[in-house]
């Protein structure tokens, strides 16, 4: 392993993994990446061993730059890494291909535990997430894609149609047909009731 991508828009997070990693593997090179683009860029330049990506950055959108880095380096390792849920979007995460998901709850240091799992040719998640997946309860939440679920989470936070596609780069046709689906998944009548729905939901998993 000598090149990694560490990809988050918060300094800290990613000065305090950097510092983790370099300890544990002082000859890698960590490339940090503060959005998409800049990450996108990285991966287009440098062939990158393992990438550790923050769910939610500005520029674009988590899913598309994973969908990326897997069709240009097939090889690189990724870790998602995210103070989000994690039932809602590990499992969805897992199915697009990449190598574990990590909380942000986590102490910093467990990244170079997830680091070891992965590179060992294991997937890496959490007790808890596994034991989740391994019930498979489900709710409305696990009928939405990771898209969907990326789309409907903005939503809840007051982003307009024009607002979600600049902030995940996609044309507002396609939001509206990504917010039509996920309507007639929870059998919302209009945005407010579906944001409400959500929420609902939400609280339920705390």
């Amino acid at each position: 392993m000598k090149k990694i991508l560490l990809a988050d828009d918060h300094g800290i997070v990613r000065i305090g993994i950097s510092n983790v990693i370099k300890q544990k593997y002082p000859t890698v090179n960590v490339f940090q990446a503060e959005n998409i683009f800049e990450a996108n860029s990285i991966v287009n330049d440098q062939i990158i061993d393992f990438a550790i990506i923050d769910i939610k950055m500005p520029g674009g959108s988590s899913i598309d730059l994973v969908k990326h880095i897997k069709v240009i380096q097939p090889r690189t390792k990724l870790l998602m890494y995210s103070g989000l849920n994690e039932e809602q979007y590990g499992h969805r995460f897992l199915k697009l291909g990449v190598n574990g998901f990590l909380s942000k709850h986590e102490a910093v240091e467990e990244v170079l535990n997830a680091i070891e799992v992965i590179n060992s040719g294991k997937t890496y998640i959490s007790k808890d997430l596994a034991n989740k997946m391994k019930n498979n309860s489900t709710n409305s939440l696990d009928n939405l894609s990771a898209r969907e679920l990326e789309i409907i989470s903005l939503m809840s936070e007051g982003f307009g149609n024009l607002e979600i596609s600049k902030e995940l780069d996609l044309k507002t046709s396609t939001v509206s047909t990504y917010k039509k689906r996920v309507m007639e998944k929870f059998n919302a009548e209009n945005p407010i009731d579906l944001i409400d729905r959500y929420r609902s939901l939400i609280l339920e998993d705390v």
